[in-house]
């Protein structure tokens, strides 16, 4: 072999060596490729952020314009960048960089935001750290979400009360609490949640179940049941009518849902008696609720304790909550005044002798329970008389035709022969 050739075939093993050396030399950072010449399985998600570290790497292999190169795959396909790259047609409006731009979007599907700024950092979560030409952390860069006030890679304002809001749960809140919502990255939604049952969403149907009974039921916190059955049973009457503002995604729920206290009562003032501001005292007794009279004591002195038995039904407990008064709605809107109410009580008549407990406790409306939030009678008075009364409208007389059924008048209210008696005037 002439010394010509062998020059000649130094030469080109010296050349493929220097352009074989360069080639990994300027990959050292790029991911391992597979014997096949492929990226790893993760390689669209992770690619990301190793274009915008070096974007000179993937040309050398995919072409200066990345549509193929030495390995005849562009990324400018059907199933990758279809509008071209770079640049790129981008997902959203430009600016995007402000949290009320962004941040409703995000809210709306936070799915959405893991095409392009979301990395896989196991089978189950996600970190939001790709860099961008403007944030070398991506949404996780100093001023963003990593602004001393969010958890380094939390994806929402902390302590996110309105999560009820977010769209595509399912799928957007696994990223980070996990696929049975048991915890990632992020804290399992049975913290808050705590009778949750895992993989269900405690959101999606506005679940109270998820700590409590609907209405309350139970005995331990927070699921506790007290009075709440007979009080959201009356028409009308939600939560609100005592926890006002202190719902579902208010700060006063969370607290006394996760942390082992009271709940937070704060009565709406549609339901303040005449006479002051409804409250709830230290022994758990109620002052000034429109609905009680005004009142929380049995006329015997016995204080209405919530969680105890009281029978509203009963003909001996109908001055727990009506007061005697001395002109309409005086002392207080359900007072009693007109005619002769007094001179009939202390005669021993229950109130239960004249008005019909089957037409006030009726179920349909109206009925003596209707809308206790108002300042008048939704069921007239006169309506409930007993039909053994004859009670006249409007003449407003009544001419008993047989004793009160629930008591011990032999005689008669109305002895003869003037059974016919005017009610009074008012």
């Amino acid at each position: 072999m002439s010394n010509a050739s062998q020059y000649i075939k130094l030469f080109c093993i010296a050349a493929i060596t220097i352009f074989c050396w360069g080639c990994g030399k300027g990959n050292d950072n790029a991911p391992a490729v597979a014997v096949s010449g492929t990226h790893p399985a993760n390689w669209r998600t992770a690619h990301r952020k190793a274009y915008l570290t070096n974007p000179a790497q993937c040309k050398e292999c995919h072409g200066a314009d990345l549509m193929g190169g030495i390995t005849k795959t562009g990324c400018s396909t059907g199933s990758c960048h279809a509008n071209g790259h770079p640049p790129r047609q981008i997902a959203h409006a430009m600016p995007f960089l402000t949290g009320t731009v962004h941040g409703p979007v995000a809210k709306v599907d936070l799915a959405i935001c893991n095409d392009c700024h979301g990395r896989q950092i196991s089978t189950t979560a996600y970190r939001f750290d790709i860099p961008t030409s403007t944030m070398p952390n991506g949404c996780e860069s100093t001023g963003c979400h990593n602004n001393g006030q969010q958890a380094v890679n939390l994806g929402h304002p902390k302590t996110w009360l309105k999560h009820d809001s977010a769209g595509n749960q399912a799928n957007a809140c696994s990223l980070c609490h996990g696929v049975t919502f048991q915890g990632d990255t992020g804290p399992a939604c049975s913290t808050c949640h705590v009778n949750l049952a895992p993989g269900v969403i405690p959101v999606a149907s506005q679940n109270c179940g998820s700590c409590h009974g609907n209405p309350p039921n139970g005995s331990a916190h927070p699921n506790m049941a007290g009075s709440h059955a007979k009080h959201t049973a009356l028409p009308g009457v939600t939560c609100s009518a005592c926890h006002l503002d202190a719902g579902s995604g208010t700060i006063f729920h969370y607290y006394s849902s996760r942390i082992v206290r009271a709940a937070r009562v704060k009565f709406s003032a549609a339901y303040n008696a005449k006479t002051g501001v409804a409250a709830l005292n230290a022994d758990k007794t109620c002052a000034n609720v429109k609905c009680h009279g005004g009142r929380n004591y049995l006329p015997v002195g016995t204080p209405v304790v919530w969680g105890s038995t009281f029978d509203s039904t009963s003909q001996n407990n109908c001055q727990a909550c009506h007061e005697q008064g001395s002109a309409k709605q005086s002392p207080q809107y359900n007072s009693y005044y007109s005619g002769q109410h007094v001179k009939h009580l202390q005669l021993g008549l229950a109130c239960t002798d004249c008005h019909d407990k089957t037409v006030l406790f009726r179920s349909s409306a109206p009925s003596h329970f209707s809308n206790l939030s108002s300042v008048t009678f939704n069921l007239d008075p006169s309506l409930t008389m007993k039909q053994y009364l004859n009670y006249t409208i409007p003449a407003r007389t009544c001419a008993p035709s047989a004793p009160p059924p629930d008591n011990q008048f032999v005689f008669g209210c109305h002895p003869a022969p003037d059974i016919t008696k005017f009610w009074g005037t008012p």
